[in-house]
């Protein structure tokens, strides 16, 4: 599981986040309410929400582009179910919860290292 969090407020930009992605070497951000999801984007988002539709990463918003509602998976899940919550949803990423707020992020990599021992 990835931690620490690496989060970005609603009301920076796209071209924040990226950057930030860039500087953490990271594929995703949260967007945090205190310590509860709020939301995320991801690398995904950026190239599928703004750049294929010619927006402007400079004035688009996180919040324009972030996906709400995220689906989540509690820290006592069994990583068989993460990777179940993963398949289903077609993520790469699943954000773990412990009494809904925030503990880390696994990610397909985590999974296939885990996996391959």
């Amino acid at each position: 599981m990835t931690k620490p969090i690496i989060s970005i407020k609603e009301d920076e930009t796209v071209e924040e986040a990226a950057k930030l992605m860039k500087q953490k070497k990271i594929g995703a951000l949260l967007i945090l309410d205190d310590r509860k999801p709020k939301g995320i984007i991801t690398e995904r988002d950026i190239v599928f929400k703004v750049v294929t539709k010619n927006m402007d990463l400079k004035k688009t918003k996180v919040k324009d582009v972030m996906t709400r509602n995220i689906v989540t998976a509690d820290s006592e899940a069994s990583l068989l179910e993460c990777a179940r919550m993963m398949s289903v949803h077609d993520f790469r990423r699943l954000v773990v919860t412990r009494n809904k707020n925030v503990e880390g992020i696994i990610t397909s990599q985590d999974l296939i290292r885990l996996v391959s021992g």
